[in-house]
């Protein structure tokens, strides 16, 4: 029988880095699209415009080219969909409702992420920042001034955010700092089985464990130090360890929840009219009897996200802990 905490380890071996960029703005900027797109697209074009590797590469070839050989069992399965190396988090920018504000005069954050082996490209990635704040955000672009780009003092791994666990076991109320949509509507369909559809798209404690364990997990095997793949070659062994330790997550018992639905709308593609909707929940949900071993986890991921849409800087939340 399987350890449900021998997963724990392995995921001790991915890190990240957090840096701030402090900005303010030189006019006032209103778009009724999701800040975290308008940010995102901004830095993906000034990513290309910065050369990494000698010049044979740009950074937006390397955050959007998959690590991993095609020979890997996890290669097909995360296809042009990987877990990015590199998101910023722009929700410091949102207008409190479902757009985008800056207002003259404001001083702004935005947090980039950098995870893994993507630090070797940390230079380069904050040069893209640097070029997106001097060419300004949204379209059309509003002027910004570089306040200061502060790195954090060292990387975090997992065994940083150990050290906050208490007493088993544990309350924890998370909140959400950005929409969190851990079921696809996609998946909601009548046609649809699975026990997904019976929660009625509701964000269980289950259902937010496994999103952050397997997102975790998997950006081990794309940009740890090896020590993931190095123990896990196959893809039964994979599933195995992941839902054992999400099994835990069935210890817990609901307290509280105040949640809604929420729909914001990313920039229209080039050429197109519709822009591509995001759907989440916003609020508030508690739980006891949360098992201390998942503890460092959901506190990791609550920086690096969970859900779908986090390149668009959605699954981001805090989470309070009490005995």
């Amino acid at each position: 029988m399987t350890d449900k905490t021998a997963l724990l380890p392995l995921l001790d071996g991915l890190s990240y880095e957090r840096v701030e960029i402090v900005f303010t703005a030189q006019q006032d900027f209103r778009s009724p699209f999701w800040s975290g797109a308008e940010v995102r697209n901004r830095f993906l074009c000034c990513a290309e415009k910065v050369t990494c590797n000698g010049g044979n590469a740009t950074l937006r070839e390397i955050i959007d080219t998959n690590p991993l050989p095609e020979s890997h069992f996890l290669y097909s399965r995360f296809g042009n969909g990987f877990p990015k190396g590199l998101f910023l988090d722009a929700s410091n920018l949102s207008d409190g409702a479902t757009g985008t504000l800056l207002e003259n005069g404001h001083t702004y954050i935005i947090y980039m992420y950098v995870i893994g082996k993507m630090q070797q490209y940390l230079s380069e990635a904050m040069q893209a920042a640097l070029l997106m704040i001097s060419e300004g955000i949204g379209v059309p672009s509003a002027k910004c001034s570089l306040v200061e780009m502060k790195r954090g003092s060292r990387p975090f791994h997992l065994h940083d955010f150990a050290k906050r666990c208490c007493d088993n076991p544990v309350r924890a109320t998370i909140t959400t700092r950005s929409p969190v949509c851990l079921i696809s509507r996609a998946k909601l369909r009548p046609e649809s089985t699975g026990y997904q559809v019976r929660l009625n798209g509701f964000p269980s404690l289950y259902q937010w464990t496994s999103s952050a364990v397997y997102r975790l997990a998997s950006l081990c095997m794309l940009y740890d130090d090896g020590r993931m793949s190095e123990n896990v070659c196959d893809k039964d062994r994979w599933e195995e360890l992941n839902e054992a330790l999400i099994s835990l997550a069935t210890r817990a018992w609901l307290t509280d929840a105040e949640l809604h639905d929420t729909t914001l709308s990313s920039t229209p593609k080039i050429g197109q009219q519709k822009p591509y909707l995001f759907h989440g929940y916003t609020g508030r949900i508690s739980f006891t009897g949360l098992d201390i071993f998942l503890v460092p986890v959901l506190v990791m991921m609550s920086r690096l996200g969970v859900g779908n849409d986090i390149q668009y800087g959605l699954g981001q939340y805090k989470i309070e802990l009490n005995k």
